[in-house]
């Protein structure tokens, strides 16, 4: 991992850019990377230079992304909570969607977990829940791009176009979690790359807000069971308050700015840019 991270760092960075980096590197209290598509592991970067080792860049202050044209929102919205689990998903994935059913609606049947695309479809166009999470499998490939199977059918970002142009979530703005390998995958298309992320918030899903711990992928995608569970551990079991929509969707208070993280001892006496702790 840190050789991949040094390698990232050397072939990303610009040498005049890693130099202002070091000069202001114990001034950063977050550093905000602000792209559209990004598709970069900013996650993964190492910084590294002679003379210069502080750890992975996450390891170093908050990490976040914001996206070209996108306020994140203010809130968070896990209510109604709706989840995604196709038939022949490993147990473990069963187990997250329960355990995250119990958690968020524990009145919830079984029974309303959607594991076939007409009633996804059906969800996304009537566009009245607030949490949309998945627990499954994501096949990528350069050629045939993103898709999840639903039955005996694959759902593609392709089957969210109309979605995107009547934008139905844009009222309830509700947070779309999908748990799955390479979900932040991009694919080329006629004259864009595409993704879930990209497609989901064309529809009107929320943009979270533009903060992270150690890591964060991109907006309303992940790809860890550990990190599928903490974007809603701070709201419950306990239900935090709620303000409402004007369309009467319940919306959970978003958890308060992280606390700094802890810094690793710099390795040398030089100082930083950025923008500074209070």
């Amino acid at each position: 991992m840190v050789e991949s991270g040094a390698a990232l760092w050397r072939e990303l960075v610009p040498p005049q850019l890693r130099e202002q980096f070091w000069d202001r590197q114990d001034r950063i209290g977050q550093l905000t990377i602000l792209a559209d598509k990004d598709a970069i592991p900013w996650e993964l970067l190492y910084p590294m230079d002679p003379g210069h080792d502080a750890g992975f860049l996450v390891e170093q202050f908050w990490v976040t992304r914001a996206i070209f044209g996108r306020r994140p929102t203010r809130r968070l919205s896990l209510w109604p909570a709706r989840f995604v689990l196709p038939g022949d998903s490993l147990p473990e994935a069963r187990d997250e969607i329960d355990a995250m059913r119990l958690s968020l609606d524990p009145g919830q049947s079984p029974d309303e977990v959607i594991s076939r695309l007409k009633p996804l479809q059906d969800l996304i166009a009537a566009g009245n829940f607030g949490l949309l999470h998945f627990a499954c499998h994501n096949a990528y490939n350069p050629v045939g791009g993103l898709s999840i199977k639903l039955g005996n059918v694959q759902f593609t970002p392709t089957l969210m176009s109309t979605a995107a142009i009547n934008k139905p979530l844009a009222n309830s703005e509700p947070t779309v979690f999908i748990n799955a390998c390479r979900s932040a995958g991009l694919n080329a298309t006629y004259n864009r790359l595409d993704g879930w992320a990209s497609k989901f918030l064309d529809a009107g899903a929320a943009t979270p807000p533009a903060r992270s711990g150690h890591t964060r992928t991109q907006p309303v995608v992940s790809t860890s069971r550990r990190e599928a569970r903490s974007p809603y551990g701070p709201l419950t079991p306990s239900r935090p308050p709620m303000t409402w929509t004007r369309t009467g969707t319940p919306r959970a208070e978003a958890s308060p700015p992280p606390s700094p993280m802890p810094r690793r001892q710099p390795r040398d006496d030089r100082a930083v840019h950025g923008r500074r702790r209070h």
